[in-house]
């Protein structure tokens, strides 16, 4: 069977299978019809096999740890702590290591935390900015 396309039937398995790991199982459970939504709309999209097997590959690889003590902007780190593709634990890690930053970590919330937290990311996130344009004077 290698090398056959996928069918209709065994792209939406997929599908699903990598948004309960984006989301949780939790969430596609609690939310069958939003989940649902998520996983049509993802199905619409055209992405090589080739391209998501070279993102994972570069993900595995990729090691900014020098870097991150550079960043000169104020950041804000925000992170499920169910997320099944990055572990929540880097959160902490990268809070210590790029200076002036802050931390958000949602509770039972996966690797796709806006589709998941009911705005509370959104809210964090213009709060965030916010503070910063008024720490500049521009508000």
């Amino acid at each position: 069977m290698s090398g056959e396309p996928l069918t209709t039937e065994d792209k939406q398995a997929l599908v699903e299978t990598m948004m309960r790991i984006n989301l949780t199982d939790e969430f596609a459970d609690k939310h069958p019809a939003k989940f649902k939504a998520i996983v049509q709309a993802n199905l619409k999209w055209k992405r090589p096999a080739k391209g998501i097997a070279m993102q994972v590959a570069a993900i595995g690889g990729h090691d900014t740890a020098e870097s991150l003590p550079k960043i000169a902007q104020t950041t804000l780190i925000v992170h499920g702590d169910e997320d099944g593709t990055l572990v929540w634990q880097n959160a902490p890690l990268l809070r210590t290591l790029i200076p002036n930053s802050r931390m958000l970590i949602e509770p039972s919330i996966g690797h796709c935390f806006w589709m998941m937290d009911d705005g509370l990311s959104a809210h964090a996130i213009r709060a965030f900015l916010i503070e910063g344009d008024l720490l500049l004077g521009k508000l």
